[in-house]
C-alpha cells in the first residue's frame, strides 16, 4: 500500500511512521483490547486493566494517520490545466486537463474498520467502569480493607479523624466481622472541609482539596489567578482552533512545465494553492461534483463528515466542556457523567493526528511527487537533454526545467492549530487531574461515613501476623495527584484568611 509506495519513493521516514501508526498499531491495539477483555483479574489487576484500557482508548485515534495522509495527498495531487484565454489563435477551452487522485474502497474500508474499533473500545471501557464500581462498593462493604485513610464529614461541618486499631478479624457465616478495640478521636487534626458530600453541588474552581499525606489535614484550593488563567487558556484554545480551521494551513506550489501551463491558463497567476481545513472540505466536495457519481458523492460526504466532526466540532466542544467542568457547580454523579463524556470526546479528538500528517506530508511531499510523477519524465533522455538546454539558455528557470514537482509550505493556520491543540491539551490535563482527585476525596468521605468504616493501621489475620514480604508487596506507591503537579497554582486555605 502507501508504505511500499513511500519506501520506493525514498520517503523512508514517512514510510516508518506509516508502518508504525497504520500497520502495527491498529492490530496491536485490537489484540491488546481483546486480551484485556478475556484475561482474569488474578493475572492482571483491575486497576492495571483500567489504566491499559483507558490508554488504548485514548491513543486509538493515531491509527487514523494514514487516512489523513491519503486525503492530504489527494488534495495536493489535484491539478487543473485550462487553455489560455488571452491567445487569439486558440479557440476557447481548446484543452482542459484534470489530474485527480480518487479515494476508492480500500481507504473507506480502512476508515470504517478504525471507527468500529474505536466504538468497540468505548463499549469495553464502559463495562470495565461498571465492574470497577461494583468491585469498589464490595471492597468497602466487606471491610477487608488495608491501609484506608478517611476524613469523614458530619452534619456540623467539622471533620474528625477516626482511627481504629484492629486486633482480629473473625469469620462467621462467611462474613468478616471487625472487632474494634481502640478508638482515637483527634480533634487537633480536624478541618473545616465539608465539600465531599455526594449530594453537594460544588465547582472545581472553589473545591477544597484535603491533603491526606505529607501535610495531612491541610486544605488547598485554586488561586483566583488560576481561575482567570484557566478561562484564558480555554478561550484562546477555542479561538485559535476556530481561526486555524479558517486560515490556510498549507500552501502547495506546482513547478515545472505543468506549473507553467497552469499559470498560462490562469492569466499568469502563480500556480499556488492555499488550503485551510475548511478549504480541504471544499476541495473534496468539488472533486465529488466533478466525478458526478453516486458512490463518489456518498464517499466524499462521509469523509467530509468524519473530518469535520473529529477536527472541528469535537475539539471546540471539548474546550467548552472542560471549562464547564471547572467552573460549573456539579454534584458527584453529574461530574462523573461529564468525566466519562470528556474521555469519549478526547478519544474522538483527531486534531493532533491531522497536524502530524500535515507536518510530515509537508516535509516529504517534494520527494514523493518527484518519484511518483517527475520520475517518468527523467527516464526519457531526450526530455532531460531538452530541459538542460532550455535551462542553460535561460529559457526556463532551473526549478521549471522538469515535468512536474510539488513544493509545499506550512501557512499560519497550521501554527494556530498547533498552539490551540497544545492549549487544549494543557487544559485537559489540568481539569482531569482535579476531577480525579476530587472523585477520590468524595469516595473516601462516602465510605468513611458508614458505621463500619475504619482507618486500619495494622491488621492481624487470626493469630498470624503478616510477614515482612507480604507487607512489602502491599505497599502502594502513590502517583502524583493534582495538588502535587499544580501546587504552585493552589493556595492553602489558612493563607487566605
Amino acid at each position: 500500500g502507501l508504505t511500499a509506495i513511500f519506501l520506493r519513493g525514498g520517503s523512508h521516514e514517512m514510510a516508518i511512521i506509516m508502518l508504525v501508526l497504520s500497520v502495527i498499531w491498529p492490530y496491536a491495539k485490537q489484540l491488546l483490547t481483546m486480551a484485556l477483555w478475556f484475561v482474569s483479574t488474578g493475572r492482571y489487576s483491575l486497576q492495571q486493566r483500567g489504566r491499559a484500557l483507558f490508554l488504548l482508548d485514548a491513543f486509538g485515534k493515531w491509527s487514523f494517520y494514514d487516512i489523513f495522509t491519503s486525503i492530504i495527498s489527494a488534495i495536493a495531487f489535484r491539478v487543473t490545466i485550462n487553455s489560455p484565454q488571452d491567445l487569439a489563435f486558440l479557440p476557447p477551452r481548446f484543452y482542459h486537463v484534470e489530474l485527480i487522485t480518487i479515494p476508492v474502497w480500500g481507504i473507506y474500508a480502512n476508515m470504517i474498520a478504525q471507527l468500529i474499533s474505536q466504538i468497540n473500545s468505548h463499549f469495553i471501557t464502559h463495562y470495565h467502569r461498571k465492574i470497577e464500581e461494583k468491585a469498589r462498593s464490595h471492597k468497602h462493604a466487606v471491610g477487608d480493607i488495608l491501609e484506608v485513610e478517611s476524613i469523614p464529614f458530619d452534619s456540623s461541618g467539622t471533620d474528625t479523624v477516626v482511627s481504629f486499631t484492629i486486633d482480629s478479624i473473625d469469620n462467621k457465616s462467611g462474613k468478616d466481622i471487625i472487632k474494634r478495640n481502640q478508638l482515637v478521636h483527634d480533634p487537633a487534626k480536624a478541618t473545616n472541609h465539608s465539600v465531599n458530600d455526594d449530594n453537594l453541588c460544588v465547582a472545581l474552581h472553589s473545591y477544597r482539596f484535603a491533603l491526606n499525606w505529607g501535610e495531612k489535614g491541610q486544605i488547598l484550593h485554586a488561586r483566583p489567578a488560576t481561575n482567570t488563567l484557566a478561562a484564558i487558556i480555554g478561550g484562546l484554545a477555542f479561538l485559535f482552533i476556530t481561526c486555524g480551521c479558517i486560515v490556510p494551513c498549507i500552501q502547495i506550489e506546482t513547478v515545472g512545465i505543468i506549473g507553467l501551463m497552469i499559470e498560462s491558463g490562469q492569466g499568469g497567476a502563480p500556480a499556488k494553492q492555499k488550503f485551510s481545513i475548511l478549504g480541504i472540505f471544499g476541495s473534496l466536495w468539488t472533486q465529488a461534483v466533478f466525478l458526478d457519481n453516486t458512490m463518489d458523492y456518498i464517499g466524499h460526504i462521509f469523509l467530509i463528515g468524519i473530518f469535520m466532526f473529529t477536527m472541528v466540532f469535537v475539539p471546540l466542544l471539548l474546550a467548552s466542556v472542560l471549562l464547564f467542568m471547572w467552573f460549573a457547580p456539579l454534584d458527584s454523579f453529574r461530574r462523573h457523567q461529564l468525566h466519562t463524556f470528556i474521555d469519549i470526546l478526547s478519544a474522538w479528538q483527531y486534531l493532533e493526528v491531522f497536524l502530524l500528517a500535515l507536518i510530515v506530508m509537508n516535509w516529504q511531499l517534494r520527494e514523493l511527487s518527484e518519484w511518483l510523477l517527475n520520475h517518468y519524465c527523467l527516464l526519457s533522455e531526450p526530455l532531460v537533454a531538452m530541459f538542460s538546454t532550455m535551462a542553460h539558455n535561460d529559457i526556463l528557470s532551473v526549478p521549471n526545467a522538469q515535468c512536474l514537482l510539488f513544493v509545499s509550505n506550512l501557512e499560519p493556520g497550521a501554527f494556530l492549530l498547533v498552539i490551540g491543540s497544545m492549549m487544549l491539551a494543557v487544559l485537559h490535563h489540568f481539569v482531569l487531574h482535579a476531577v480525579v482527585q476530587q472523585k477520590k476525596s468524595c469516595e473516601r468521605s462516602k465510605y468513611s461515613n458508614r458505621r463500619d468504616s475504619v482507618d486500619i493501621n495494622c491488621v492481624k489475620r487470626g493469630k498470624d501476623r503478616r510477614s515482612k514480604n507480604d507487607l512489602i508487596k502491599a505497599i502502594h506507591i502513590r502517583r502524583p495527584q493534582f495538588t502535587d503537579i499544580y501546587r504552585n497554582f493552589l493556595v492553602y486555605e489558612d493563607s487566605m484568611k
